[in-house]
């Protein structure tokens, strides 16, 4: 991925994006907030699809052609991105994936915030629920 000034930010409120959950990242049948947080590897850019795919086709896309593993597609909206002071970016041609988007988390300095922050994003995806889920 590349730094999120050089990709123009996605200013619909409200669009959803779609994020994978990863089988590690689904205990007890729910996502854990791991699963919103981004690491230092992928720079503080949490990885999601644009919501003109769709939640099934950006599962099929992780999972056949990135070859990736995930129990379904959970969504955020860009509002709920914002509203963490985060932002949410298209970066697809800057990651060469149709579509990608991701929220970057690279303004927030602390550990403790980015798991803070994870959670809400989690517990927003939580309540609207599964998506698709193969």
């Amino acid at each position: 991925m590349t730094q999120s000034s050089e990709s123009p930010l996605i200013l619909n409120e409200s669009e959803t994006l779609f994020r994978q959950v990863h089988p590690t990242q689904f205990p007890n049948g729910q996502p854990s907030s791991e699963a919103f947080v981004p690491s230092e590897q992928d720079k503080f850019l949490l990885s999601t699809m644009r919501e003109m795919v769709g939640p099934e086709e950006a599962h099929r896309r992780w999972t056949e052609d990135m070859e990736k593993q995930s129990v379904g597609t959970f969504g955020i909206s860009v509002r709920e991105i914002n509203d963490q002071g985060l932002t949410a970016v298209d970066d697809a041609e800057a990651t060469a994936q149709p579509d990608h988007a991701s929220v970057d988390f690279s303004s927030v300095t602390s550990k403790g915030a980015r798991k803070r922050i994870g959670r809400r994003l989690r517990d927003a995806a939580v309540s609207r629920g599964c998506l698709f889920q193969p």
